[in-house]
């Protein structure tokens, strides 16, 4: 069985990506080809931090099925939304007089509009389903306060200069996540399904430091989308930044965000950012593989 793949960047967020309109084949088929499909194996030769499967669709441009290394799906990711909108384009999934009027996807439950700005995507986001300020995450040790944002992808946002003193550490991009993150992303208060991380540094009131810790990729990622999202809220509630601010991942491609309101609401997410194809392959898996 040959399947194509595409392997995209959005601002440094890796994707594994599939035209289904060759293959028809379920979420749960590519759920469990999921693994295999973003790691480094004897089949595959790149890893990811997530597989991307378009779809035709019958009332929007198209559809995505978003699934993270592990298999897991269900989560809205803002950098593989971004990365379906150009793959879309590419593939001729839509044309360019549709570009103009803006496309219009499903994803994780929800529709997405992506506008192309130069050679960014601009993706529009609803509003938060969830905020929950100030919440305290209590370990033997010590405690940590943060913000839980739910953007269709729920995240736990800390501002560094609270817990600096605490780790001991001076430089942002230096101190080890995977320890504290862990912790966090397990932590009973956030079960069963756990949550992202994200530490965040305002440099200044337009500019943010963030490192995202992902669940279901477990571990740091070059950007996250959702995770900008969710951390330029938190640092807006707490009057740390101006609108729009730009976020700088470990990936240092800039992410953009800026937020609508409507009655002192959030009525619209923005967030804009590149992608972009890095390569093109395809590869060769057993005839047992192609089973639906």
């Amino acid at each position: 069985m040959e399947i194509n793949l595409t392997y995209m960047s959005g601002a440094g967020n890796t994707f594994t990506v599939v035209d289904n309109r060759e293959y028809q084949y379920p979420a749960d088929y590519w759920s469990a080809l999921a693994y295999l499909l973003c790691s480094s194996n004897s089949y595959n030769k790149f890893a990811t931090e997530g597989l991307l499967i378009l779809n035709e669709s019958a009332n929007h441009d198209f559809e995505v099925f978003f699934f993270n290394p592990d298999g897991s799906q269900g989560m809205m990711c803002g950098n593989g939304g971004r990365c379906a909108v150009k793959f879309a384009w590419l593939e001729k999934f839509i044309n360019d007089k549709q570009i103009d009027n803006g496309i219009d996807f499903n994803m994780a439950g929800n529709i997405y509009h992506g506008e192309f700005v130069g050679e960014n995507i601009r993706l529009f986001f609803p509003p938060p389903s969830e905020i929950k300020e100030n919440v305290e995450i209590n370990f033997k040790d010590t405690n940590y306060s943060g913000t839980y944002i739910n953007v269709n992808s729920d995240h736990y946002c800390i501002d560094y200069d609270t817990i600096k003193d605490v780790l001991q550490v001076k430089d942002f991009r230096d101190f080890c996540i995977d320890k504290l993150a862990l912790r966090i992303r397990f932590h009973n208060d956030f079960q069963p399904k756990g949550v992202n991380v994200n530490f965040f540094k305002v440099d200044n009131r337009n500019l943010i430091q963030l490192r995202t810790y992902e669940r279901g990729v477990e571990a740091e990622t070059g950007a996250c989308g959702t995770g900008a999202l969710s951390t330029a809220i938190t640092a807006y509630k707490m009057n740390l930044i101006d609108l729009p601010v730009t976020l700088i991942p470990p990936s240092s491609s800039p992410l953009i965000v800026d937020i609508e309101f409507e009655n002192n609401s959030i009525k619209t997410l923005i967030l804009e950012g590149s992608a972009e194809v890095k390569l093109k392959s395809k590869i060769i898996l057993p005839d047992y593989f192609s089973k639906k």
